[in-house]
């Protein structure tokens, strides 16, 4: 399954709406942050974003690969707003160079 398949799946069983899409995958991004950044200081840094991507059975060097691709290398920290517009890119843009495709490391 290419990401084109899978964001059409993804979007008939939201409705077939691609701004329900959007707002969906927002709420979700927001829901994921506020878990995943566990001191609540509003960022989330490499070792949260690890721990997220090791929920989905990314191996570290991967997630540490994916971190890095997604963010400054010399500053892997990612912002709540960030990190919803790289889950909205990765489930909803049809972009193939949106930074959000690198969301999940080597998908």
């Amino acid at each position: 399954m290419v990401k084109r398949d899978f964001l059409a799946v993804i979007e008939s069983r939201l409705t077939g709406r691609p701004d329900y899409s959007a707002r969906g995958m927002e709420k979700v991004g927001r829901i994921i942050f506020d878990v995943c950044d566990i001191d609540r200081n509003g960022f989330m840094d490499d070792r949260d974003y690890c721990r997220f991507l090791f929920s989905y059975g990314v191996p570290e060097q991967d997630a540490l690969w994916a971190v890095r691709r997604i963010t400054s290398s010399a500053n892997p920290i990612l912002s709540r707003s960030r990190f919803i517009e790289l889950s909205r890119e990765f489930y909803c843009s049809a972009d193939p160079d949106a930074a959000g495709n690198w969301m999940f490391g080597k998908f």
